[in-house]
């Protein structure tokens, strides 16, 4: 016999399976580690010791998660191998063993870049989309429970509070129905800070509890935090039913639509929450090809090559990198040799030229410092504002491309030395234009193209004057009807 974490004896050998070591343990039971001696593999076993198997509840609620697991046969859910009874009176699940850290192990390491986490919300998303075709909330989701494997498989574990979902749903009533007594109105069951607001009031509970905690998942994956936690598991239900997620600790290159995604997914009215988890699946592999550089593949790449040889780290530091360097090396080159050519070009042409540079290398300064700010002061909207300096930074750099080659033109015969000089500054300008900045922009801001749009003064206006147009006519209405 060994001992359990709460001083109960757990059997060495439960049928054919050896207990090998433990592995944790949850309100629902403890997890060992076994070997199936008949069939030569490891497994886990849950068990559910005698001196908690006297409760009839715990007892229904263990039998209830054999009956839900051998329902889903989904290869993002651990599987069941079957039940078994030890000595003693000890009940047993034996599950399919999953190496690997777990999700939450991960985020402790960081905030997940926004393409390797979709990579793993996808895969979360099906194995939830599979439960709730079966008409299974799990009621239970949180980064603790959810697995990564060494080959990138993800797998949902701890369907220990899972229940058949009320048909007032919109569950499929050809969907499996499992025979069990309800939870009754009032018990609050699951984890704090991953409970819906209908579930930490205590009401019955649909697929939607399990949409809300997945949206706290996503967001603890892009944040590094919990999206609502505080000291003391009462404030943290305080901040469930009364407060917002702090959206601006999101990371910058977060996709807008997965931005979105979150704000439904965490919608206190479950009326106006998103409704099928399928839709997020839908959402989600839509956007994840567009973010294979933040999905764990970028230091293999020739970009992350790159990244390590210019010491920047991430495409949103070689960004910023970018900017200072053209801001205040290259510029500044530029407008000292397009002086130093003017005394070469005949008449006034010389300070014409001149000036123009000037022009077009004060409008690219200008334009990327106030992005450095942005990015300083409102990293939030600094791909919109990117989006919207794109065209400044092309026309600028194609118009001063063109004078330095004119002026390189003018002067290659009385100084060659100098026009190749400008000819290959010119030329580098022209490369980096087309080439070098769209590349580093889609890799910090892979989904700059849904950027929501800057919105301008005179739209504002117009958007006030609509407003104040349609009160007016509300008022009016409020008017007529009381006369």
């Amino acid at each position: 016999m060994t001992d359990g974490p709460t001083g109960s004896s757990v059997p060495e050998r439960i049928g054919v399976y050896q207990v090998v070591a433990r592995l944790g343990a949850g309100a629902m039971g403890e997890v060992y580690r076994a070997r199936d001696t008949s069939l030569e593999r490891d497994v886990a076993i849950k068990i559910l010791p005698a001196t908690l198997a006297s409760d009839p509840d715990r007892l229904a609620r263990f039998g209830r998660e054999a009956r839900i697991l051998a329902a889903l046969n989904h290869p993002n859910i651990a599987a069941i191998f079957g039940v078994e009874e030890g000595p003693d009176g000890v009940h047993a699940l034996v599950l399919e063993l999953v190496d690997g850290p777990t999700l939450s192990d991960r985020i402790a390491a960081g905030p997940i870049p926004p393409g390797q986490a979709q990579h793993i919300a996808v895969q979360v998303v099906e194995a939830l989309a599979a439960a709730h075709e079966r008409g299974i909330v799990h009621r239970d989701l949180k980064p603790t429970n959810i697995k990564l494997t060494s080959d990138g498989r993800v797998k949902v574990l701890d369907f220990g509070l899972a229940k058949a979902a009320a048909r007032g749903d919109g569950a499929d009533p050809n969907a499996l129905t499992i025979t069990m007594d309800a939870t009754a109105p009032g018990t609050l069951l699951g984890t704090v800070p991953y409970m819906s607001p209908e579930q930490a009031r205590g009401l019955d509970v649909d697929r939607r509890t399990d949409i809300w905690a997945f949206g706290c998942v996503l967001y603890e994956m892009l944040a590094g935090r919990a999206a609502f936690a505080a000291s003391t598991a009462a404030d943290t239900i305080a901040a469930i039913l009364g407060l917002e997620p702090d959206w601006s600790a999101l990371p910058s290159n977060t996709p807008a639509g997965v931005r979105r995604l979150l704000q439904r997914c965490v919608e206190k009215d479950p009326e106006c929450r998103l409704r099928d988890i399928a839709d997020a699946r839908a959402d989600l592999v839509e956007r994840r090809a567009d973010a294979l550089a933040q999905a764990g593949q970028l230091e293999s790449s020739l970009y992350g090559r790159a990244l390590a040889a210019f010491g920047a780290g991430s495409p949103y530091r070689l960004w910023e990198v970018t900017q200072l360097r053209a801001s205040f090396l290259q510029y500044p080159i530029i407008a000292f040799l397009s002086w130093k050519v003017t005394s070469a070009i005949p008449g006034s042409r010389g300070l014409l030229f001149f000036f123009a540079a000037v022009v077009c290398i004060l409008v690219l300064i200008t334009v990327r410092v106030m992005l450095l700010t942005t990015g300083a002061m409102e990293r939030q909207r600094l791909p919109q504002r990117v989006r919207g300096a794109v065209p400044w930074l092309r026309t600028g750099t194609i118009a001063l491309t063109v004078l330095l080659w004119w002026m390189a033109a003018l002067v290659v015969a009385s100084h060659p030395i100098l026009a190749t000089l400008l000819g290959v500054i010119g030329a580098a300008e022209a490369v980096a234009a087309v080439f070098g900045e769209p590349w580093i922009e889609r890799a910090a801001f892979p989904h700059i193209a849904e950027a929501e749009p800057v919105q301008t003064s005179a739209e504002n206006r117009t958007r006030t004057r609509l407003t104040l147009r349609d009160d007016r006519a509300r008022r009016r209405r409020i008017r007529r009807t009381k006369s």
